[in-house]
């Protein structure tokens, strides 16, 4: 899936994609970052993310973006623009 991720750039939520897997063990969806090692230092706040189960709060779904919830920097317009530019590329 396609949206914003907060864990690239100090106050940026940066464009990015990502895979959604279900987990059968535990009932429930995870994100994974296969571009990541198997840890990620966040370099705004140090923390530590594991590529395999990424924290649903660090990342916008790309719809959720284009419905403005939650607006990015520039708001919902701003999320828009964003989402379709990427969908252009």
């Amino acid at each position: 899936m396609t949206g914003f991720a907060s864990y690239f750039m100090p106050g940026l939520f940066i464009v990015h994609t990502l895979a959604e897997v279900w987990d059968a063990s535990a009932f429930q969806w995870r994100l994974v970052n296969v571009a990541f090692a198997v840890l990620h230092t966040v370099p705004n706040d140090g923390t530590m993310l594991d590529a395999f189960d990424l924290p649903q709060d660090r990342f916008v779904r790309g719809d959720n973006a284009w419905r403005g919830r939650p607006y990015l920097s520039g708001g919902p317009q701003h999320s828009r623009d964003a989402v379709l530019g990427r969908l252009g590329h």
